[in-house]
């Protein structure tokens, strides 16, 4: 697949070939691409999430590094907010 085919972050990855040689890192954990072909970060609920706006908002960088190339091609919109954000900013975001 060409890097033009690619519709997502994920098909670009997936396209490069090596998932399990190739990881993402955070603080205390790790986790290799390849694990992702049968797992996911998102508890199974991708698919409810498909054409849908999705704020993110998560502290840890591993988690949000996952979700977000799990989301990429599958949501409408992806904010990222940083993870302290307030609840009566959600309306000027939303």
């Amino acid at each position: 697949m060409l890097q033009s085919e690619c519709s997502s972050l994920w098909d670009f990855l997936n396209a490069s070939g090596r998932l399990a040689d190739r990881s993402f890192w955070g603080t205390d954990a790790s986790v290799t691409l390849g694990d992702l072909l049968q797992a996911s970060s998102l508890g199974g609920k991708l698919e409810e999430l498909r054409g849908r706006s999705v704020l993110v908002a998560i502290a840890d960088q591993l988690t949000a590094a996952l979700a977000l190339l799990e989301l990429d091609g599958i949501a409408r919109r992806m904010v990222l907010c940083p993870p302290d954000l307030r609840f009566e900013h959600l309306p000027a975001i939303t």
